[in-house]
């Protein structure tokens, strides 16, 4: 048989939807009349029995609230003259759950940086922040995580500075910040199936970097 899904058409997908119908086809085509033997499990080579489904009807099958794992579809078909064809296999990734909330969040910074030269512009000296979270779990994985920084502010829509995505794999985002602002973040995940987590993480305590005093002429922190 021919395994198709009209609502998990993609194998290597995973979706949101815990209720996948499949569709069945063979040659010659008998509506109503073909008989299968199907298995629903989490292995990929499983072969059915020969023992006839009355689950399949309409040469479809349609499941209702499966888990959150990658499942296998295995299908045999019967014809009339008492044969069983080999087994089909058809994979289904369902994760209907969003990922659980962010949480850790916490500042990382380096020393500030020097500043430029005579005749080079006079700009304010900058430092590199980083702010780390704890990894989430997640059956599908988690795929981007989003993350958003507030400047000297907590409202994430009039004083947003950063909003951007990093690899699902990172738990990382560096910035280069200005001495004298402050900062606040939060990040929120969002997994295989596209599914956000239900809320934003709590926002991080404010960070803000401190300015080198006047008279450290070259901000190495040493009076010369």
């Amino acid at each position: 048989p021919i395994i198709t899904s009209q609502t998990h058409p993609d194998p290597t997908r995973w979706y949101a939807d815990n209720s996948p119908q499949l569709d069945l086809l063979t040659q010659p085509t008998a509506i109503n009349a073909r008989q299968y033997s199907y298995v629903l499990d989490r292995e990929p080579g499983t072969i059915p029995d020969t023992i006839p489904d009355v689950g399949i009807r309409n040469d479809r099958l349609i499941f209702v609230g499966l888990g959150d794992a990658a499942w296998w579809m295995h299908v045999r078909a019967y014809d009339e003259l008492g044969y069983w064809t080999d087994a089909s296999h058809f994979a289904i990734k369902i994760d209907s759950t969003p990922p659980p909330v962010v949480s850790n969040l916490r500042w990382v910074t380096s020393p500030p940086s020097l500043p430029p030269l005579a005749g080079e512009g006079g700009q304010a000296p900058t430092s590199e922040i980083a702010l780390e979270w704890r990894p989430v779990d997640d059956t599908s994985g988690i795929i981007p995580y989003h993350v958003q920084i507030a400047v000297n502010s907590r409202d994430f829509q009039s004083n947003l500075l950063i909003d951007e995505t990093v690899d699902g794999k990172v738990t990382r985002y560096t910035f280069t910040g200005v001495p004298g602002a402050t900062y606040y973040a939060r990040v929120k995940a969002e997994n295989g199936a596209n599914l956000l987590s239900r809320s934003w993480s709590s926002v991080t305590p404010e960070y803000t970097l401190n300015k080198p005093p006047a008279y450290d002429v070259n901000r190495d922190e040493v009076v010369d």
